[in-house]
């Protein structure tokens, strides 16, 4: 699936491209009014209502293939999903479903060649799989619209999706103010101080403004995320993670000296360069692998700041519920994660029954 720009007879017109039976179909005019695509945004639209319209993929006795199928999911997908959750799913489609099933006849996929197609996946490398399976199982729900006998939990019926270790490298304090000592360029400083103290994505903290600042109140906001995976191929800005992910923390007092204090309210902290709003991702992770050498530390991962954050404010006893706001996650979600570093007090319900006894003795 594909839409782009094209030059005829000396005028551009919009152009789009959809596969039935592995051959290329080009619209120049909107489907429904037949009126000609003007803009990109047209396009897309016409481009999604085109390959949604039952008949326009499966017309006569032409049978498609599931490879052909894809398109149009995704262009469902994508009306109610964000960039990056688009992205991933096409990344899914195209390393795991696709060179499954991509060549079967969608009208012939029988629940047999899925057992098949489950087997085969379940000899495949043992890795996490979860969002794996969601998106196939999503995907045979849509094509459950051109064959409904397909039943989706026929796919990864067997499989155990999860690792089962899940290590994280994190830093103790001492080891963080090592790394920051080594830190000289302003910039830089600010970046990671934020990463310590506060924990925060990548995509978020890097898509943070002077806006979002508010030295009167004492109060730092996350509004706002920044995307380099998506399929536009640039960074976009949308909302955060998840709704907690939106969230007015304190300004710890050692962030103010960090801020330029000749920036304008629309500035990014951390612009970018070569035509990018904010900083490459890439060059963060750059960072911290030449910072943490100066500093003789072993390089972490930049979501492992988020991590060690997490581990450093249970140690110092600060309760659940404030390290979950803090980082924008749930309760249960930091339960799961940091479960080892709370101390085993099973012990203390023994106790409880035994001065407290249900039976009288």
């Amino acid at each position: 699936m594909s839409v782009f720009r094209n030059k005829i007879h000396g005028k551009h017109y919009w152009v789009v491209q959809i596969y039935r039976n592995g051959k290329p179909h080009h619209f120049y005019k909107d489907p429904k009014t037949g009126a000609p695509l003007k803009s990109y945004a047209e396009a897309k639209a016409a481009e999604a209502d085109a390959l949604i319209e039952k008949d326009t993929l499966l017309s006569g006795k032409v049978k498609t293939r599931v490879s052909d199928l894809s398109a149009a999911f995704l262009a469902e997908y994508q009306k109610t999903h964000k960039p990056s959750s688009v992205y991933s799913r096409w990344n899914q489609m195209k390393n795991h479903i696709l060179p499954a099933m991509g060549n079967y006849t969608v009208e012939k996929l029988t629940n047999d060649d899925l057992d098949s197609i489950n087997e085969r996946l379940n000899k495949g490398p043992k890795t996490s799989l979860g969002s794996v399976i969601s998106a196939t199982r999503g995907f045979i729900r849509f094509l459950r619209r051109y064959n409904a006998t397909l039943l989706p939990e026929r796919i990864y019926a067997f499989l155990d999706p999860y690792p089962h270790t899940h290590q994280y490298n994190v830093w103790t304090l001492e080891q963080e103010r090592k790394f920051l000592s080594v830190i000289t360029d302003p910039r830089d400083k600010l970046l990671f101080t934020l990463f310590c103290e506060y924990g925060f994505r990548m995509t978020e903290c890097i898509a943070l403004k002077y806006s979002d600042i508010d030295v009167q109140n004492m109060t730092i906001s996350i509004n706002r995320i920044v995307l380099t995976k998506s399929m536009f191929k640039k960074q976009i800005f949308t909302t955060p993670k998840t709704k907690r992910s939106i969230r007015t923390l304190r300004l710890l007092p050692d962030i103010i000296p960090l801020l330029n204090p000749e920036a304008r309210q629309s500035d990014f902290l951390f612009p970018g360069e070569y035509g990018a709003y904010v900083i490459n991702e890439g060059h963060v992770r750059r960072l911290v692998v030449k910072y943490a050498n100066m500093a003789s530390l072993k390089p972490i991962r930049v979501h492992e700041f988020r991590h060690s954050c997490a581990s450093n404010l249970l140690r110092g006893m600060v309760p659940l519920r404030i390290v979950a706001h803090w980082l924008g996650d749930t309760e249960a979600t930091v339960l799961a994660y940091y479960s080892h570093m709370f101390p085993d007090e099973s012990g203390d319900v023994a106790k409880f029954f035994a001065a407290n006894p249900l039976r009288p003795g």
